[in-house]
């Protein structure tokens, strides 16, 4: 095996002249040097940085929560509405059925016999509680009068166990006539018992308020346009509209702010104006200002809002003020310079940031506002 094979590299080195060229000892490699590599930066404007950078999208994720926390607080808030316009219609059927309906019927049958009783008295000028005091004057009525004058004692003594028994049902302002017309049907019944002296001047104030049915017409008719409207409109919120309760003023608030959302806005305006662009504004001190000016303008408003309870425009101007006020302050305040080798961006555009949300909560402030004057 030996001799084959050293025969065999024998006859290649014969036919292979390259194998008898030397090796080489050494290896040259030429290196050359390239050139440096280079970006190009592309100036862009502040607001397209930051859109385009890591905070826009920090801002569009927000964007995205918010409308979806909005939807789901504005579903919350229709379901409450909701929940709560039907308690509000089953209270206003119990008051009905409970005390306006009953007492409403009774009233319209006492009235009536009332009225078919006066005309063989006097018409309608006549009083039966000043005639009942003259123990001489019940014994000259007919059979039929007789009858009338019970049946209208009766009544009188159900519409005072309807008044005593549900008042709890009755809008507040009627309570005074309620007592009226109760203290009526007693000294009523006194006098057809003949339990009363013959004073007319003396018992004279205690005729039936007349009155009263007037009222309680007006309060059934209210009630009933109530429930129609939550009926309709089961998912929005209905204030009352009794002409008894404070009285609005949200004119005012939403007119007071907008003022001073104009005169904020004039800063920047008189900057750009000025000839300069608007980001190299001191936001930090325009800022300070305009949080010292909502400020001020919230504690006025919190003033209007606690001197009128009714005023919701005044209310929501406030809150939103005070809002606002926080969110300058906190543009005006200088960021750690930790940050800066971070996110440099954020120390290069945090107050103009804070600015453009502090008037946009403004501008949905006065709106809010406008919308509930």
């Amino acid at each position: 095996m030996t001799l084959l094979a050293g025969a065999a590299l024998a006859q290649s080195s014969a036919t292979n002249p390259l194998l008898d060229k030397p090796v080489p000892q050494t290896l040259t490699v030429r290196v050359e040097q390239a050139e440096p590599f280079r970006t190009e930066r592309e100036d862009k404007p502040v607001w397209v940085a930051i859109l385009t950078g890591p905070f826009g999208g920090g801002i569009a994720g927000a964007i995205a929560a918010g409308f979806g926390v909005l939807i789901a607080h504005l579903a919350g808030r229709s379901t409450l509405r909701q929940k709560s316009n039907e308690a509000e219609m089953k209270e206003i059927q119990e008051r009905l059925n409970s005390f306006y309906g009953p007492f409403k019927i009774r009233s319209a049958e006492n009235k009536l016999i009332a009225s078919e009783f006066r005309q063989k008295q006097g018409g309608t000028g006549f009083r039966t509680l000043i005639a009942l005091l003259d123990p001489q004057w019940k014994t000259k009525l007919s059979n039929a009068d007789q009858s009338l004058l019970k049946k209208m004692i009766e009544n009188g003594a159900a519409l005072r166990t309807i008044i005593e028994e549900k008042s709890g049902y009755v809008y507040g302002p009627l309570m005074p006539k309620l007592a009226e017309a109760a203290t009526h049907f007693t000294m009523l019944e006194m006098a057809y018992n003949d339990q009363l002296d013959n004073s007319p001047d003396r018992f004279k104030s205690y005729v039936y308020p007349r009155d009263l049915d007037e009222k309680i017409d007006e309060e059934v008719n209210y009630l009933n346009r109530r429930v129609d409207l939550l009926l309709r409109y089961p998912g929005k919120m209905h204030l009352s509209g009794r002409s008894e309760q404070a009285v609005r003023a949200g004119s005012v608030a939403y007119i007071l702010s907008g003022l001073v959302a104009v005169a904020l806005l004039a800063l920047p305006t008189a900057w750009t104006f000025g000839g300069q662009s608007l980001f190299t504004m001191p936001f930090v001190l325009t800022c300070a200002i305009t949080g010292g000016a909502t400020a001020v303008l919230s504690a006025i408003l919190w003033m209007m809002s606690a001197a009128n309870s009714g005023d919701v425009a005044a209310n929501y101007a406030a809150a939103g003020m005070s809002g606002a006020t926080a969110v300058f302050t906190i543009a005006a305040i200088p960021l750690s310079s930790e940050l800066a080798g971070q996110q440099p961006w954020i120390i290069a555009h945090w107050s103009q940031l804070g600015y453009i949300c502090g008037m946009a909560l403004i501008a949905a402030t006065v709106f809010s506002a406008w919308r509930r004057r």
